[in-house]
């Protein structure tokens, strides 16, 4: 019975690394659009009002999809 408990929390905890891995790849996956996002944000769309800076930063989402 104690050895089941403890294969099934082992079963569980490597369960959570995966899902932890697979959201990490995925964040590293959208880190260069993110940068480049950012980027454009703090140099170019500072003078902007807030509508204008989503309206660029719609368009460059489009472009890098």
């Amino acid at each position: 019975m104690r050895t089941e408990a403890i294969e099934e929390h082992i079963m569980n905890y490597s369960d959570r690394i995966k899902k932890r891995l697979a959201n990490l790849d995925s964040r590293v996956d959208t880190l260069l659009g993110d940068s480049i996002l950012m980027a454009a944000s703090v140099v170019y769309l500072g003078p902007f009002a807030p509508e204008e800076r989503e309206t660029v930063r719609n368009n460059i989402r489009q472009y890098l999809n």
